[in-house]
């Protein structure tokens, strides 16, 4: 290329750099627009916590921020944490919780997802409790239908004829058989009584009059011949009241229950020679008189008068005798 050419093409290069746009690097706080005008700079704004939620089926991540806060859930960190405080309870905070939502789905069949919370943190519920809550849209945003928490948490959705959101099975754990679930009498879940895998198993007053599946007709299962209400295991009625703690139970058609928890009965199944099963509860008892038995692993259970039960520990179970 002789000089002169090589002097046309400098200029030409010169004259096209200074005419182009110019372009910020990432300290720059002005650039150029395509008219050629200065326009400032700025990040896009990022959606809360748009790094620590997925985006997930019918649900942006945006909504899926928005899900979360309802549920009391905010200040986003890695591995799903967060600081929970209590919707009903302000002065309730708890640090590096564990949760998500880990279901989005249509639960009344109104075209409209609802989205399942589960959270755990020892410090907020307790050690190995889940809380969980559904929500649903409404005119303001997103709100709890009910929130409720139990040792490992197992749910299920029960759609019932007649009632608009689905009954809510829930389970301990592994536990199987009859469990409770909620129901919604219109306005809000109430205790519905005891279902399992969705078939009824039992229902409470307020469970029947809410309407949807009935339960069994009544004297379908065989109580043993044994007296119902409280039970002395391996001790006297006078030191089980003393101290009740894991040698008292209560025991009746319904339910078996101790200090720690109870069980809905699913039915009770006579095997013969004295023994009976009580499905739902896990348990097998021999009975030796209308006021005693053994459980499977020899344990003696004596009939205690409820009369000689403190009031107090009654009232601490629910005062499951009624009186």
């Amino acid at each position: 290329m002789s000089r002169g050419a090589r002097a046309l093409l400098a200029t030409l290069l010169s004259l096209a750099a200074c005419n182009s746009p110019s372009v910020a690097n990432d300290s720059d706080e002005t650039t150029s627009s395509p008219e050629g005008k200065a326009v400032s700079w700025q990040a896009a704004p990022r959606l809360e916590a748009d790094s620590q939620i997925r985006p997930g089926p019918g649900l942006s991540a945006q909504e899926r921020a928005s899900v979360m806060r309802a549920a009391g859930f905010f200040n986003p960190q890695a591995d799903s944490r967060w600081t929970w405080r209590d919707p009903d309870d302000a002065e309730t905070l708890c640090e590096d919780v564990w949760a998500e939502i880990e279901e989005v789905r249509d639960l009344n069949d109104d075209g409209q997802l609802e989205a399942v919370v589960k959270a755990d943190g020892d410090q907020c519920w307790g050690m190995n409790q889940h809380f969980v809550t559904v929500l649903h849209r409404t005119s303001g945003g997103w709100a709890s239908l009910i929130a409720f928490q139990a040792r490992f948490a197992n749910y299920g959705f029960h759609p019932r004829p007649g009632i608009a959101w689905p009954d809510i099975e829930i389970a301990s754990g592994e536990e199987t058989g009859c469990v409770d679930f909620q129901r919604w009498n219109g306005s809000s879940y109430i205790d519905g009584g005891a279902s399992d895998e969705g078939r009824v198993c039992a229902l409470t007053p307020e469970g029947r009059a809410a309407g949807g599946a009935h339960a069994p007709a009544e004297g379908a299962a065989v109580f043993p011949p044994i007296e119902k209400g409280y039970y002395a295991i391996g001790v006297t009625c006078a030191e089980a009241a003393a101290d009740p703690t894991g040698v008292l139970m209560y025991l009746d058609q319904a339910r078996v229950a101790s200090f720690d928890g109870g069980w809905r009965v699913q039915d009770v199944e006579a095997l013969g020679g004295g023994r009976y099963r009580f499905r739902g509860a896990d348990m097998v008892i021999t009975v030796s008189s209308r006021t005693t038995f053994t459980d499977e692993h020899g344990d003696r259970h004596t009939h205690c008068p409820t009369g000689q039960i403190p009031r107090s520990e009654r009232e601490d179970w629910g005062d499951l005798s009624g009186r």
